[in-house]
């Protein structure tokens, strides 16, 4: 039961979760400052895990998710003259099976949103509307599914703008002790839910109560303070549960 708990939500957050290089994209270039690199290529013990590619204006246009080495899913991003988010599509072996749309009023974050799902046969076979409501530090999403019901998530997030709790259903995931260095995650197309600007330390999960997993994360960085590894620690047993590495190109 554990383990199908888990493998639920790991694939539920795996959303808010994420070859070679010219001379001028070197590999973790040092930088020259925060926010001056860009996330590239994130590696789980060794295997690609996330692949990022940015326009001109140093936005994420598609993110590709890779499984046992072989491309997954692909996330594409369209943006507003504001570089505000719009519009996401999701595709599994070439065919969409989500999009998501996103309306503004006059602030950076949106206000409501539209996610369609699609069916194997191209048809579209679920629709939720999605409200946000913003109250200090705390994000609520209702997110009101056809024929299913409500569903009501929170996001909250630190003073300095780090996403510290996502409560998705009954799912949470807690992130705490932050670095105060450059954030891996510091560029995010759903920046208004899920953001962080410096690197968290802990991360601890748990459904309905129960703890799927807690761990402590050992980062190596660059000269610029990026991380360029992170050695995932079982916080009870303190046993190595994987190796993540990061590499980056310079933004523009």
């Amino acid at each position: 039961m554990k383990a199908t708990i888990r493998k639920t939500i790991v694939l539920f957050l795996a959303v808010f979760a994420l070859a070679g290089c010219t001379k001028d994209d070197d590999i973790n270039p040092e930088g020259n400052g925060n926010g001056d690199l860009l996330l590239v290529e994130e590696k789980i013990n060794g295997q690609t895990l996330l692949t990022y590619e940015y326009d001109a204006r140093n936005r994420a246009i598609v993110w590709t998710q890779y499984v046992n080495g072989e491309i997954h899913t692909t996330h594409s991003f369209t943006y507003d003259d504001s570089d505000r988010m719009i519009a996401q599509e999701r595709r599994h072996n070439g065919q969409v099976f989500l999009k998501e749309s996103y309306s503004y009023e006059s602030d950076e974050r949106p206000v409501s949103g539209v996610w369609t799902y699609i069916g194997n046969s191209g048809n579209v076979s679920t629709v939720s509307t999605v409200q946000y409501t913003y109250d200090q530090n705390t994000v609520t999403e209702t997110v009101d599914i056809e024929d299913v019901g409500t569903i009501i998530n929170s996001y909250v997030f630190d003073s300095k703008g780090n996403s510290i709790q996502h409560k998705i259903g009954q799912g949470v995931v807690d992130y705490g002790d932050f670095d105060g260095k450059s954030g891996v995650y510091e560029r995010h197309p759903w920046s208004w839910k899920t953001l962080q600007i410096n690197n968290y330390q802990s991360v601890k999960t748990t459904a309905a109560g129960m703890v799927i997993s807690d761990h402590i994360y050992e980062y190596t960085y660059n000269d610029a303070g990026y991380p360029i590894k992170a050695e995932v620690y079982d916080r009870a047993t303190n046993e190595l549960v994987e190796t993540r590495e990061y590499t980056y190109k310079k933004a523009n």
